[in-house]
């Protein structure tokens, strides 16, 4: 997506933001103040800021720039990434909801060594390690297997194409 595109996006947010003051007069109370949300990556946000150092250079303050002045540091939010910790702690808590009887490992029927290797092929994605789970679950179920060891899971997984070693 071009400068000018990204540009133009912005600004529309930018004008929606800054006209919500008519609208609260002529609605009287009645209007909820917009909020936005964006997730970027670390990488795009660096681009984004860069883009508006070199927009300002450029146009004096057009551009970007109108935009990107609505955003306050205290309001930007960095997430770490999605670490092993995170990803013991989402699996564990996915099967509690499902379960309907006390279980002595919160991992059960996966292995710790099953989840280490999920979260390696998942790219550290929370959404991936879940997919990569639920195909586990569903292929040990279907093969009789009550633990999903590490060995299980490289197999059943890299009949998927998923696997540590590129093709």
């Amino acid at each position: 997506m071009g400068e000018k595109k990204i540009t133009q996006i912005l600004n529309t947010f930018r004008q929606i933001y800054d006209d919500f003051g008519s609208y609260d007069k002529r609605y009287n109370k009645k209007v909820a103040k917009p909020i936005f949300m964006f997730a970027i990556s670390p990488g795009g946000w660096d681009s984004l800021l860069e883009l508006d150092k070199t927009a300002r250079k450029k146009t004096g303050g057009g551009g970007i720039a109108p935009f990107m002045e609505r955003i306050s540091k205290k309001d930007v939010i960095s997430l770490k990434a999605f670490s092993l910790e995170d990803s013991f702690e989402l699996v564990e808590l996915r099967l509690k909801e499902a379960r309907t009887k006390k279980v002595k490992n919160p991992l059960s029927p996966f292995s710790k060594k099953c989840i280490k290797f999920v979260h390696k092929v998942s790219f550290n994605k929370p959404r991936n390690v879940l997919q990569y789970c639920s195909i586990l679950l569903e292929d040990a179920l279907d093969e009789g297997i009550t633990l999903i060891d590490v060995k299980d899971a490289e197999t059943i997984l890299g009949e998927y194409g998923i696997s540590l070693e590129e093709k």
